[in-house]
């Protein structure tokens, strides 16, 4: 806000558009497919009138959203797992971690419940992404990843031959 009490440009941006971006390399990236530069003077875009580019935006946004929810989760797990590791390999085994098994459990379910929840937001920008995406495009990717494999195979092949 500003010294009047009044948002911002950027702030009035952030709500028009969910409020729900992520800075992702110096940008914030909304659901919506908006962004701008995360300094507060910097430009702001609006969805691109483009479905197959808006697509593009939305999907990389859920991506990146996957991306550190699923790091979350495994932070998480990995903190009671070695704080459970490093107690049983006490000379003199200490409790459990501060917390109780189930309430553990139950919270880390949660996370996985967040993470399956995005999963599916990602997977539906995915599927919107390709409901616009010229039939050309698909087919010219699906011939690169094919002859990305051919390639990957000629190489391995060829490295595999010594003297």
């Amino acid at each position: 806000m500003d010294a009047c009490g009044n948002l911002t440009l950027g702030q009035q941006f952030n709500l028009k558009h969910g409020d729900d971006g992520i800075i992702i390399k110096g940008y914030v990236y909304f659901s919506d497919g908006a962004t701008r530069e995360a300094n507060s003077y910097g430009l702001l875009s609006d969805p691109p009138y483009n479905s197959e580019e808006r697509c593009k935006l939305i999907l990389y946004y859920w991506e990146e959203r996957l991306r550190r929810a699923i790091a979350f989760f495994d932070e998480q797990k990995g903190n009671l797992v070695s704080q459970a590791r490093g107690n049983l390999h006490e000379e003199v085994c200490t409790p459990p971690p501060p917390c109780d098994t189930e309430w553990a459990v139950q919270q880390l379910k949660k996370v996985q419940d967040a993470v399956k929840e995005v999963q599916k937001k990602r997977d539906e920008a995915r599927m919107n992404l390709e409901k616009v995406t010229p039939k050309w495009k698909i087919e010219r990717a699906i011939q690169a990843q094919a002859n990305k494999e051919k390639n990957q195979q000629f190489l391995a092949a060829v490295i595999s031959i010594e003297v």
